[in-house]
């Protein structure tokens, strides 16, 4: 920090100022050569105390100033902990929402008829149960509006069903025989949790295929053997993956309100270092891989480390959201500064 260089420059400037002024009470005007005069008692002891009180005084004030300035930092860098915490415990509690609702989802005999084994039933099922399930998942995307899109998949990725709300905010029900989103979900970090074996729900956090927007998708197995285990929810051959895509407003609600101080802000990246989030206007919307793996490696344990970002000094503390999501508290110095300003000018005089 830029406090402490200005001690060594006021003790220079003070016994600078002392020495010169010494020197010219000692000095004759009318001769070159300096007056020597004999030291009485009084100045040798002067000249005894004066650095015995002066000096402890000076360091005194250098160990207020270093624990003063190191209180201001730690106040100025409070609330990033404070947001990020907070950004973590409501994305929690919405996933932790997310996996309930499916769950009850999947429960609904009109969603597990959608999973028996021919063909034929399941389009003739579907042209039934159209009407049905239509107000069963308008019912659950009026309760959470970030549900964007829910579908049904078989084990080999073929779409059964795909219920979603179109750009004019319509819902719309739809068939369609495609895999692309399903190799999506294959390609993410998390894709040994979709095979069998594994917990019946998992959570990824991907780029949606279809609108190259991030989402949260929440897959839920479907296990039966036959049709009448369908019915009572028993049964242990996986028939297909049930799925919600829910859009992370919340983050990007969160990055525009949050603030951290007059010009610090909150950052959402993916983990590959891409900008999702970001309340200004960014010279850059990619964090290269080796700063990006700096970053990621303090976010695992919440450490701040100060680093350049976006052509200026900051403090940076960071969180990892999930497998592929970063939340990060940038703090310029230049706020931190601000905020020892006072300090400075009360030891400056």
């Amino acid at each position: 920090m830029q406090y402490n260089n200005c001690f060594p420059q006021l003790t220079l400037k003070f016994f600078s100022a002392l020495i010169l002024k010494t020197m010219s009470e000692c000095t004759d005007p009318k001769h070159p050569t300096p007056r020597i005069t004999p030291m009485t008692l009084k100045t040798k002891l002067s000249l005894i105390l004066i650095p015995l009180v002066v000096i402890p005084i000076i360091l005194l004030g250098k160990f207020s100033y270093d624990h003063l300035v190191t209180t201001i930092r730690k106040t100025a860098v409070g609330p990033m902990e404070v947001l990020l915490n907070q950004v973590h415990q409501e994305m929690q509690f919405r996933l932790d929402t997310a996996q309930a609702t499916i769950t009850h989802l999947s429960k609904s005999n009109r969603i597990k008829y959608l999973f028996i084994e021919s063909k034929v039933d399941r389009d003739s099922i579907l042209q039934v149960q159209q009407d049905p399930l239509s107000l069963l998942f308008t019912s659950y995307m009026d309760v959470y509006p970030e549900y964007y899109d829910i579908r049904a998949l078989l084990p080999d990725g073929y779409e059964v069903m795909r219920f979603f709300r179109n750009q004019d905010k319509k819902i719309q029900i739809a068939k369609e025989d495609k895999t692309a989103y399903f190799s999506q979900l294959q390609n993410t970090r998390d894709a040994p949790s979709l095979p069998k074996g594994s917990p019946d729900t998992n959570i990824l956090f991907i780029t949606d295929p279809d609108n190259q927007e991030p989402a949260f998708v929440i897959i839920k197995k479907m296990f039966f053997d036959n049709f009448s285990d369908a019915v009572v929810g028993i049964g242990t051959k996986l028939r297909g993956y049930l799925l919600i895509a829910m859009h992370p407003s919340f983050l990007a609600e969160h990055v525009t309100i949050g603030q951290v101080s007059d010009n610090g802000y909150l950052l959402v990246t993916d983990g590959q270092g891409r900008v999702l989030y970001h309340p200004h206007q960014l010279a850059i919307n990619m964090i290269p891989p080796s700063p990006f793996q700096q970053w990621s490696v303090h976010a695992s344990g919440s450490q701040l480390f100060q680093t350049e970002f976006d052509n200026q000094l900051v403090y940076v503390q960071g969180k990892q959201l999930h497998d592929n999501l970063y939340l990060f508290a940038l703090l310029p110095e230049k706020d931190v500064l601000a905020a020892g300003q006072w300090l400075r000018t009360l030891f400056a005089i």
